[in-house]
């Protein structure tokens, strides 16, 4: 999680950091709920509104999931906690939600598309960068075309559209509540 660790502390005490815990997770929950809703609009919604959405839902689920123990070196600030947190988080909740019998197949399987995503998912964040591709804003390609989100396939991201990817979907849904 070395990406994530850095100078910020929120505050010296547990108590408090375990609350910015609860607050990330609730605030969460929030984003997976409006990604749900954009995800039902289908067409009338650009792909990279929802994903937009996905991201920081992913973004404060980790945060939580990393502060819930009163961890205090944290840079809350940074966009990059997801690549390494996410499948954590996946093998945990996943590891106690699934009915034994399937256990090891279903959790491979979750883990397998949370380690593929997670680095995409984290890059939908913007950076400083401005030839990277992002759900947010604009950039520019290597042939030097100026692209728009809205206008662009991010077909990285077929795997959420199988019956697994949703089901890991709804499994961080799940933990984001479970931690608010």
């Amino acid at each position: 999680l070395e990406d994530c660790t850095g100078a910020y502390e929120v505050s010296s005490s547990n108590a408090v950091i375990r609350a910015w815990s609860q607050a990330y997770a609730s605030q969460s929950y929030a984003d997976w709920e409006t990604y749900h809703a954009l995800c039902l609009a289908q067409g009338r919604v650009a792909e990279c509104a929802r994903l937009h959405h996905l991201q920081m839902a992913c973004e404060k689920l980790c945060k939580a999931h990393i502060m819930k123990d009163g961890r205090q070196n944290f840079n809350w600030r940074s966009h990059k906690c997801i690549a390494k947190t996410l499948p954590i988080i996946v093998r945990d909740i996943a590891s106690r939600t699934t009915d034994r019998g399937t256990k090891s197949n279903v959790v491979s399987h979750l883990l397998q598309i949370a380690r593929a995503l997670s680095p995409h998912i984290e890059s939908l964040a913007p950076t400083s960068d401005a030839q990277t591709p992002n759900a947010e804003y604009p950039w520019q390609d290597q042939s030097g075309a100026v692209v728009v989100p809205a206008e662009y396939d991010f077909s990285e991201f077929a795997p959420l559209r199988t019956p697994r990817g949703a089901q890991l979907i709804k499994l961080l849904q799940h933990a984001a509540q479970t931690l608010k």
